[in-house]
């Protein structure tokens, strides 16, 4: 390479940089928290979705839903995609499907739809459902299916009740695994926390983006310094390589959903 070449070439690579730099967002905690609101839920025909972070939002991996159902039984057909989801149960009592199998979902309860299964939930009277659904996602086609850490799985595998003697205590604070890293193969796991002092909780050494989910109570979040207190209902996406912890601040617990994607 000659020198005139060298040189155009460092010239391109300098403008390339400039403008990565320049095209990196720069983001707030007041850009990381979604608060739920009425006044801002999708209607459809069979009740309403909400959009906590939508698939082409904050996060380049995670999407995070909650839906209710109170018309009709179901929001559409058993089908499949690609990508893989968890379904929480925040109210009500439904019924799941997976791949021909069923099997009842209380509040509480979750369910995780690996890549390519043929799924849906359906409610089992006239009473409504809230669920959470959080989803990886990939902007992109997707060549191939996320599919678990097991081959043959079932609804066995995939149903996730809510059980107090699953607890294991850590730092204070009690743990509940929804969905382990090797149940789906690395790529998405979530866990609930119930915490009941007021010590911040720093969540290991993890580098990469996570979103709490907050349940029940009341929670101060940090991200970079920044601090804002979050109710139930609401979400605070914490970005990769950020410094971020949360903490409960007043009354008897707090109880959330850590969830994290790569």
């Amino acid at each position: 390479m000659n020198k005139i070449s060298f040189a155009v070439s460092f010239l391109l690579l300098a403008v390339y940089t400039s403008l990565a730099q320049k095209n990196k967002k720069e983001y707030t905690i007041s850009d990381c928290i979604t608060f739920f609101s009425e006044e801002r839920v999708v209607k459809n025909s069979t009740g309403w979705a909400f959009w906590f972070i939508p698939a082409d939002g904050i996060a380049d991996t995670l999407s995070v839903k909650m839906s209710c159902v109170d018309k009709g039984i179901k929001t559409h057909e058993p089908h499949s995609h690609f990508e893989d989801e968890l379904f929480y149960m925040v109210e009500g009592t439904s019924i799941i499907h997976l791949n021909g199998e069923e099997h009842v979902l209380n509040q509480g309860d979750a369910f995780y739809a690996p890549g390519n299964s043929f799924h849906n939930i359906r409610r089992v009277d006239d009473k409504p459902i809230r669920y959470l659904m959080f989803k990886r996602e990939i902007r992109g086609k997707l060549p191939n299916p996320f599919l678990p850490g097991k081959k043959d799985y079932s609804m066995k595998d995939c149903l996730i009740p809510f059980d107090h003697s699953l607890y294991t205590q850590k730092d204070g604070r009690q743990e509940m695994w929804y969905l382990t890293k090797e149940m789906s193969a690395g790529g998405l796991n979530a866990r609930l926390q119930i915490v009941s002092d007021s010590h911040p909780c720093k969540q290991d050494d993890y580098s990469g983006q996570e979103v709490f989910f907050i349940l029940e109570g009341k929670a101060e979040v940090s991200i970079n310094g920044e601090k804002r207190v979050i109710e139930a209902l609401s979400s605070c996406y914490c970005f990769p390589n950020s410094k971020h912890s949360i903490r409960k601040v007043g009354g008897d617990i707090l109880k959330f959903i850590v969830v994290r994607t790569k």
